[in-house]
């Protein structure tokens, strides 16, 4: 009996003394796993202890630092990096060791007077080391660094070059806005030209007739313009027109519209304008002119004007050539007499 008790108490302890052996292998095995990954990570990877020393050092953290690990275990690794960034460095160990874990903390490492590195920084609380610490992550940032600087900088150029497109996109609106000045407008009497009033007139006639509002019409002509040219030259002609530009847009309202129909003819359309109005307005043009004396390199000239003019309602005009070919007629009878303006309602 008891030899058969000792036979089992010395099979439990073989047997004891097996798991603890095959423990003891895992154990070894799961360090020389743990050692292995560590060695052969992509990235550096250190190890400090809650007094901030290195105590592991791995080979990619040799490679991105350049420096071995016999030289750096025991050391401070804030003492790694320029004095301005200590307190980063040191904030980020503190949080680790506390439980909080931190990523993409930026630093530079000075690894030579020539060349320095972009560090990006994660840190974790160590679990399951002899002893607490701080596990620490370092990436190099300096070709993305250097690819985000190269994108910043693209951007930038982008940008000034958009706002080159801007500006030249503005100038070349006002380019068009001038060109289509030169397009609507008579370049002697700064009046509107023949093509834009046909454009403008046949707009306010068709409204007109849709909504039954009035329309006036008026056709001025000077009297005797070709003796001015023949006695005082055409420059002073041509004065005479410029000035009288200036006559009729200070004469009219904001809303009319005035043109050179041609030589020395000028048109007005004055939209929302019954009969009545049209003949103050005629008279007031006619009294205008009279009263005025053009003068040009020390020639002086008085010149009248004769006008005729049309309105509707009624509204018996079939289109607007009808409307002007009738307002020719006023205009042709007003020059029997000259410095007259003869009126027509159609």
């Amino acid at each position: 009996m008891m030899k058969e008790k000792q036979s089992r108490a010395k099979a439990v302890r073989s047997g004891d003394q097996e798991a603890s052996r095959r423990g003891k292998r895992r154990t070894s095995g799961a360090k020389a796993l743990e050692q292995s990954v560590v060695h052969s990570a992509a990235e550096a990877i250190v190890v400090v202890d809650l007094e901030g020393n290195i105590r592991l050092w791995n080979p990619c953290a040799e490679r991105l630092f350049q420096r071995p690990a016999r030289d750096v275990l025991g050391e401070k690794f804030i003492g790694l990096f320029p004095a301005e960034m200590h307190d980063r460095v040191q904030n980020c160990l503190d949080k680790a060791a506390a439980g909080q874990a931190r990523e993409n903390v930026e630093l530079v490492y000075p690894a030579s007077q020539a060349r320095r590195v972009d560090l990006c920084l994660s840190s974790a609380p160590l679990e399951g080391f002899q002893e607490a610490g701080v596990v620490l992550l370092l990436r190099d940032w300096s070709r993305k660094r250097k690819e985000i600087e190269r994108i910043n900088e693209e951007n930038l150029e982008l940008s000034e070059t958009l706002g080159q497109l801007g500006l030249a996109h503005a100038e070349l609106q006002e380019t068009k806005r001038e060109l289509e000045l030169l397009t609507i407008f008579d370049d002697l009497t700064k009046l509107y030209n023949r093509r834009y009033f046909f454009h403008r007139a046949k707009t306010e006639f068709a409204r007109a007739l849709r909504y039954q509002h009035p329309l006036g019409l008026l056709l001025l002509d000077f009297d005797r313009f070709k003796s001015v040219n023949d006695e005082l030259g055409h420059p002073f002609g041509d004065a005479v027109l410029r000035q009288a530009g200036m006559l009729v847009l200070g004469t009219i309202r904001t809303v009319d519209i005035a043109a050179r129909y041609g030589g020395e003819e000028f048109v007005i359309l004055a939209p929302d304008t019954p009969m009545e109005g049209l003949k103050v307005l005629g008279e007031r043009l006619r009294a205008t002119f009279e009263e005025y004396t053009f003068v040009h390199e020390g020639q002086s000239r008085q010149v009248t004007m004769s006008a005729g003019g049309c309105a509707v309602p009624p509204y018996r005009f079939a289109d607007l050539d009808e409307m002007l070919r009738r307002t020719d007629e006023m205009l042709y009878r007003a020059k029997e007499t000259r410095n007259r303006v003869e009126c027509e309602q159609g």
